[in-house]
């Protein structure tokens, strides 16, 4: 529970000797403070130092609830804070704290549904053997690149800018994968070589595509490198500040490219391929 306060509870009828959790769930820490429990974040979202002291800061009222200790923000990241993180994609003005500790991510992204689809004419065959392993590009017209397109589950609503990108990988007469992140059910029609998913498994996609245009988030940014892809991640208008697109702009070492400006299209607007 995000309060901890049903956490709490069954904690303390299971009596759990750790807690793992994402680094962003709070829920957990309440938990682990309350009962005394060592408890382990790992990290799911880009590091930022200034979120962990906005973070400390709007527990506070959970503290005070719990009738926990002045200190216990301080313990926020646990006894470990697990990186995910090679080095590489880590910036030095930035530096993790004192008790991190490495952890090498496994692809676990598979949906054990079918994965639902709405591709363009031709490619349903590729999908009934197995969707899982299946080349999500197969069956689709046009040949390459071969361009995948996401904005994950936070922005799949910009429907606009999605069909942007979209209009603008097709224009290049390449193969289009898209995860939406939401139903494909009324984006609306798309040419023969754009096929629309609901969801896809990165560890599936990335490996298939020649590059991937994306919201710059660090779930999707780590595939991409994993999979050692070119990666485009426009600044989406309604993020402000230079939020989206953070964690692509990570080290010196990580040749990826910058973010760039993306305005906001008139509806069905094509971008430039290149």
């Amino acid at each position: 529970a995000t309060n901890g306060y049903e956490g709490v509870e069954k904690a303390r009828e299971w009596r759990p000797d750790l807690i793992v959790h994402e680094d962003m769930e709070l829920g957990s820490w309440v938990v682990a403070e309350h009962l005394g429990i060592p408890h382990a974040p790992v990290q799911i979202t880009a590091w930022r130092p200034r979120f962990r002291e906005l973070m400390a800061r709007a527990v506070e009222p959970l503290r005070r609830a719990h009738g926990l200790p002045d200190d216990a923000p301080s313990r926020l990241l646990g006894s470990v804070f697990f990186t995910t993180r090679p080095r590489s994609m880590r910036d030095p003005a930035a530096p993790l704290p004192e008790v991190t500790a490495e952890l090498r991510p496994i692809a676990d992204d598979r949906d054990p549904a079918p994965m639902a689809a709405s591709p363009g004419p031709g490619a349903g065959d590729a999908f009934d053997a197995d969707p899982a392993d299946a080349d999500p590009f197969e069956g689709l017209a046009g040949d390459r690149p071969r361009v995948a397109v996401t904005l994950g589950t936070v922005f799949a609503e910009q429907r606009d800018v999605l069909r942007t990108l979209i209009d603008g990988a097709a224009a290049t007469g390449g193969r289009v994968v898209v995860g939406l992140g939401s139903d494909p059910t009324g984006f609306g029609p798309v040419p023969a070589s754009v096929a629309l998913h609901a969801y896809l498994p990165m560890s599936t996609l990335l490996p298939n595509a020649d590059g991937v245009a994306f919201h710059g988030g660090a779930g999707t940014m780590a595939a991409a490198v994993a999979a050692a892809r070119p990666m485009l991640a426009p600044r989406l208008p309604t993020t402000g500040e230079a939020e989206n697109g953070e964690d692509v702009r990570m080290s010196p070492q990580l040749s990826v490219p910058r973010p760039s400006r993306i305005p906001r299209p008139a509806p069905h607007a094509t971008a430039s391929p290149t």
